[in-house]
């Protein structure tokens, strides 16, 4: 039940993702001045629209509570929910930290907040399992103390853009600006949130606890890769987005298929010692989860090559082709687990996700080869 409610929170706090760091990152990158008017415009739009974010989505997980309990099935799960909405509410207001921190290009500084925040999850988790005191409340709990304490961390480390005095002129120009730029990208990225959590949603409704429990063991085993993709992101949206030439564009087209020589021996080794991993750690009661681990882990490795290369589209600024891609794959992969769930479960599901994976790039590469021939990018 617990990755079952934090897919939930996982999904609701994506949902609010609505690009506006690619838009800060667009905007606030090739200023000079990163604590002029203008950006300091930015910044504070970029505040008040994730604390509405924020409060929004409390209020649309209560409102939509029972319908969402009806869907997974159990009236057990409606109280651990509603503190799921609070804890997705909380970590919708904490967007705002690295969306400054990238911006400035503070990368050391996110790297810092993520590890601190997982590491005091970790050894609360840890403690509360050794002494027999982990329950899924108490998780849920250490998720909410977890939450508040990476807020108020990020809010001392960020400057205090957001206490300036309101320029009404300045912000509504900001903000228009901002929704011209992301419009398509809050579109792409709502898609997208859900896409990645839609495999333990139709999971649990239609199969096992049990099954959702080693499917979860694999996916949680597996987000390394994940969170390498969302680190990787973090670096390169801000730098591609700044790029002017086609030059620029092609170099980096070019570094990032050098690094595909690297990712792909990785993940076949990783597949390779997969079944000793759950073996060794997690013991015969869950050999079922070794398939669903090695075909994630080539998933995730094949999006980790072609997901860095996408992000040419916010320098050429053609984001809706990337809500164009997301808008096919999010219906392909509906289509596909529908048909497979139900009858491979945890297997079908993870080969789901690695073929609609395959259909991303078979959509993206004629793109890329259109602006090659159009001149827009030069290698």
């Amino acid at each position: 039940m617990l990755s079952l409610v934090g897919s939930v929170i996982i999904l609701m706090v994506s949902l609010t993702d609505l690009g506006i760091a690619v838009g800060i990152s667009k905007f606030v990158v090739p200023l000079n001045d990163k604590s002029s008017k203008k950006a300091v415009s930015y910044f504070r739009t970029a505040f008040w629209i994730e604390i509405l974010l924020g409060f929004a989505t409390i209020l649309v997980g209560l409102i939509f509570l029972d319908s969402i309990v009806y869907w997974l099935g159990g009236i057990q799960i409606k109280g651990p929910l509603v503190l799921g909405f609070i804890i997705a509410g909380i970590l919708s207001f904490y967007a705002y930290i690295p969306i400054v921190l990238q911006a400035l290009q503070k990368f050391w500084t996110i790297t810092f907040l993520n590890v601190f925040s997982n590491l005091l999850k970790l050894i609360i988790v840890a403690t509360l399992f050794y002494t027999g005191y982990l329950t899924l409340w108490n998780a849920l709990y250490v998720n909410l103390f977890a939450a508040l304490t990476i807020l108020l961390v990020g809010l001392l480390v960020i400057p205090r853009f957001f206490l300036k005095k309101i320029n009404w002129r300045e912000d509504v120009s900001s903000a228009a600006k901002l929704f011209s730029f992301t419009k398509w990208l809050a579109i792409s990225y709502g898609l997208n949130a859900v896409a990645s959590r839609l495999d333990i949603l139709l999971l649990s409704h239609f199969r096992s606890s049990a099954e959702v429990g080693h499917y979860a063991l694999a996916f949680q085993l597996s987000s390394s890769l994940p969170l390498l993709l969302g680190a990787v992101s973090t670096v390169l949206i801000p730098k591609v987005s700044a790029y002017k030439t086609q030059d620029q564009l092609g170099k980096y087209i070019l570094k990032n298929a050098k690094s595909a020589l690297l990712i792909i021996p990785l993940a076949f080794i990783g597949m390779i010692i997969a079944p000793w991993v759950i073996q060794a750690f997690f013991g015969s009661k869950f050999v079922s989860s070794v398939p669903v681990l090695q075909i994630l882990i080539l998933n995730y490795s094949l999006i980790l090559i072609v997901n860095p290369v996408s992000y040419v589209l916010y320098a050429l600024e053609k984001q809706y082709l990337l809500t164009f891609m997301n808008a096919v794959t999010l219906i392909t992969l509906f289509a596909m687990q529908i048909f497979l769930i139900p009858n491979l479960g945890g297997i079908g599901a993870a080969l789901a996700l690695l073929f609609n994976t395959i259909i991303a790039i078979l959509i993206l590469t004629p793109i890329l080869i259109l602006f090659f021939k159009q001149g827009k990018i030069r290698i």
